[in-house]
C-alpha cells in the first residue's frame, strides 16, 4: 500500500483488515538530509532535482475480531449533558464512555429467533 505525505512530522497510521485486530500507532517522519535547512534551499529552490522520499513501514496484523464497544445510552446522555452545560472554557473532564455489556448470545454470535 502507498500513502503519500507532503509534510514531515508525526502521522497516525491505522491499519485494519477483516478478520484481524486493528493496529494504530503514531509514526515519526524525520526529513532526509536534503530536506533540512540549509540544504533544502539548494535542493528545492536553486537546483530542484525532484527527490523522492519513500519509507518502508512493516506491521504484522494479529488475527482476531475487533469488539467495538457500544456505549450505553446512559453514558451518552451524561456526556452530552456535560457538553451542553459547559461554559466558554469548555467541558473540562468528560465522563468516560461506558461500553454496553454484551449478553452471552452476542458474545458467541448466536441468537435465538
Amino acid at each position: 500500500m502507498r500513502i503519500p505525505f507532503h509534510h514531515y512530522g508525526v502521522r497516525r497510521v491505522t491499519l485494519y483488515h477483516e478478520g484481524y485486530l486493528t493496529h494504530s500507532e503514531p509514526v515519526q517522519l524525520e526529513p532526509k538530509w536534503y530536506a533540512r535547512f540549509p540544504f533544502d534551499l539548494f535542493s528545492e529552490v536553486l537546483f530542484p532535482i525532484g527527490w523522492k522520499d519513500r519509507r518502508a513501514y512493516h506491521v504484522s496484523l494479529v488475527e482476531g475480531a475487533d469488539l467495538i464497544g457500544v456505549p450505553t445510552l446512559r453514558s451518552v446522555i451524561e456526556r452530552s449533558s456535560a457538553l451542553r452545560h459547559a461554559g466558554p472554557e469548555g467541558p473540562g473532564d468528560l465522563p468516560a464512555p461506558e461500553p454496553a455489556q454484551a449478553t452471552s448470545d452476542q458474545e458467541t454470535g448466536e441468537g435465538g429467533p
